[in-house]
């Protein structure tokens, strides 16, 4: 296991109650690796990928050699983590990321993202900003998923509510169903916010965006022999709890 190796320098020149952690499982695509983090820095307010505004986590499978290459003779130097260990779920992947990230704003992230819009971090600052609580969950168009679902694939939480629940997301899905799980309790509590004019693009096969390469073919399969949609309805229980913790803590500092 690589710890988040941000510099002293990094974390003394950003306020740490607004650092942005992007959390983000990858495997296989050291090419995506970098064009999502290139997007992310040149779309940010401060627009430069040496010393950015935010961290990105990535959690790489021990086994894949050209992207722990990549972080150690790149990524490191530019404000990215890592964990590096065995292949594991997807929603275990987040939740390491999220225990070596130092930021108290998280995205739920992906390495076939592409940020679209510029001071994309200034948006979403925003929003927390002006939460007494910062129990929000935040996002906006995909590219993917039509802007009247009012679905967000990946969206941003703070530490309040991952402390308050106990964890980034549950600890269950092999490939689907984290954001769809995280899109739900926020709308129960009635604590999401779609930002209609932020894109951070995803580049799915679904949409058209890219082809089945080997790391999209092997979500499906898990998909198709973990059945994550029958894990998801015996969970609801937990959802109501999740619920229920975040309510308490928002009326807690009313």
């Amino acid at each position: 296991m690589i710890p988040g190796s941000l510099r002293s320098d990094f974390l003394s020149g950003h306020s740490m109650s607004e650092l942005i952690s992007i959390l983000c499982p990858t495997r296989g695509r050291p090419e995506f690796m970098m064009r999502m983090f290139k997007s992310a820095a040149h779309m940010s307010h401060t627009a430069s990928d040496r010393v950015p505004c935010f961290e990105v986590i990535f959690y790489i499978d021990e086994d894949d050699q050209p992207s722990i290459d990549l972080w150690e003779k790149n990524l490191q130097y530019r404000g990215c983590g890592a964990v590096v260990g065995p292949r594991i779920n997807l929603s275990m992947a987040w939740n390491l990321c999220f225990d070596a990230s130092h930021g108290q704003i998280l995205f739920h992230g992906g390495d076939d993202l592409i940020f679209r819009t510029e001071d994309w971090d200034e948006y979403v600052k925003l929003q927390f900003r002006q939460s007494k609580d910062k129990i929000l969950f935040v996002g906006g168009q995909d590219g993917f998923h039509a802007p009247e679902k009012n679905f967000l694939t990946h969206g941003f939480l703070h530490r309040n509510w991952v402390e308050t629940v106990g964890y980034f997301v549950p600890p269950y899905f092999s490939s689907d169903f984290n954001d769809t799980w995280l899109n739900e309790v926020a709308d129960m509590i009635g604590r999401k916010i779609y930002l209609k004019d932020l894109l951070i693009e995803h580049m799915h096969p679904l949409a058209g965006k890219h082809f089945w390469d080997r790391t999209h073919q092997e979500s499906l399969e898990r998909h198709r022999l973990d059945k994550p949609q029958n894990i998801y309805a015996e969970k609801a229980p937990e959802r109501e709890r999740d619920a229920e913790k975040l309510n308490q803590f928002i009326k807690d500092n009313e």
